[in-house]
């Protein structure tokens, strides 16, 4: 597990007020024996970020404590869950912070069904294709946020792989995450999330341009992570102007 990603999400949801608090947090579990085996490597050309593992009592404590609140859908690409399921109907509008492998057909129903009437975080692990009985699929990322429009206005934190949802009503996202997508450029309407602290885009290898005109009145922005994007032709005018970077 990413340690910036955990810190960054949880300043996204209000757990912490700053990276500062969210490192000595983290330092605090470590040195608790809550969270182990913390790795630091380092690549001049490759994002490495810290990795961790959390102990498997504090895992299983956590999942309690949690409740219905989170979720990981781990969904062999075969298979779909059936939507009358015990499973299903235990989380029933409930789930606020979803981790999911990937968005496709079979899966939106049971999202829509789990998903709380206001979501705060969804996590795309998987990018947009998958094998289904040996045919390669689309995955609907832009139908899943197109569908979910109300749902989206209370999301803070979104990792996927479409730049094409309805941006305009992501007002209050703070962290949005589209690595190793194929993207070549961000949608201009990113220019308008002005509570964005954190926009990664690791290894989007096709990306070339970033918004030219408005992304200097994003103030909130702390972190661009641009590893990887080897096509970038060049920053946008004004970035320089973002304080908080």
């Amino acid at each position: 597990m990413d340690k910036d990603m955990l810190i960054h999400l949880w300043m996204a949801n209000d757990f912490v007020p700053s990276e500062t608090r969210g490192q000595q947090i983290f330092d605090l579990l470590v040195w608790r024996c809550f969270i182990q085996d913390v790795r630091d490597e380092y690549n001049e050309f490759i994002y490495m970020p810290t990795t961790y593992k959390m102990h498997d009592l504090m895992h299983d404590l956590a999942d309690s404590v949690s409740g219905n609140d989170c979720s990981i859908l781990q969904e062999s690409s075969w298979q779909q869950i059936p939507q009358e399921s015990t499973y299903v109907n235990s989380l029933q509008h409930e789930v606020r912070h979803l981790s999911l492998d990937y968005v496709h057909d079979h899966t939106i129903a049971t999202m829509q069904k789990i998903l709380a009437p206001r979501p705060r975080t969804i996590l795309v692990r998987r990018a947009r294709t998958i094998l289904v009985q040996s045919e390669w699929l689309p995955c609907d990322e832009d139908k899943f946020l197109s569908m979910t429009k109300s749902k989206l206005m209370s999301l803070r934190a979104l990792k996927t792989f479409s730049t094409e949802g309805h941006m305009k009503n992501l007002k209050h996202l703070r962290y949005l995450d589209f690595s190793h997508s194929s993207i070549h450029a961000l949608p201009e309407a990113i220019t308008i999330l002005y509570g964005l602290q954190t926009l990664k885009l690791i290894s989007c290898r096709h990306l070339k341009k970033l918004p030219e005109g408005g992304m200097k009145y994003m103030r909130s922005l702390r972190h661009i992570f641009l590893v990887g994007c080897t096509r970038l032709e060049r920053m946008p005018e004004g970035t320089g102007q973002l304080n908080s970077l």
